[in-house]
């Protein structure tokens, strides 16, 4: 057997910041699942997610944490009440079969997204399909 030639090592958040990959991660889950209510996040959402991402323990939370926001949720709330807050929502997240048809990825994104996907939806979500 001969060495691979490529090795690709995954150091998001330890290496580098990956908050900005992390929102953009969870915005999309967040509006293939939900149904983005714009194509662009709007203004100060993000920052918002950036304050609130140490809550986060397992990658499929991320778009709980937009859905929470989305909601009208204040950030001490979501604070205080996270441990509470994530299995509340999570009941809620559509199945697969019922999101909308995802949009054209454009291809230099499709790795990340592809990435996303699998990280992302719950074990729960792949399992009714």
């Amino acid at each position: 057997m001969s060495a691979p030639s490529l090795l690709a090592l995954d150091f998001d958040g330890v290496v580098c910041d990956g908050l900005e990959e992390y929102f953009e991660s969870a915005w999309r889950t967040h509006g293939l699942l939900w149904g983005a209510p714009a194509d662009v996040a709007p203004a100060g959402l993000a920052e918002r997610f950036f304050s609130l991402r140490p809550l986060v323990e397992s990658g499929w939370e991320m778009p709980l944490v937009v859905r929470a926001l989305l909601a009208g949720l204040d950030d001490a709330t979501i604070r205080r009440e996270w441990p509470a807050l994530a299995p509340m929502i999570r009941p809620f997240m559509p199945s697969r079969t019922s999101a909308p048809t995802p949009r054209k990825i454009p291809p230099a994104k499709q790795i990340m997204a592809t990435r996303t996907l699998l990280v992302m939806i719950p074990e729960a979500i792949k399992g009714r399909s």
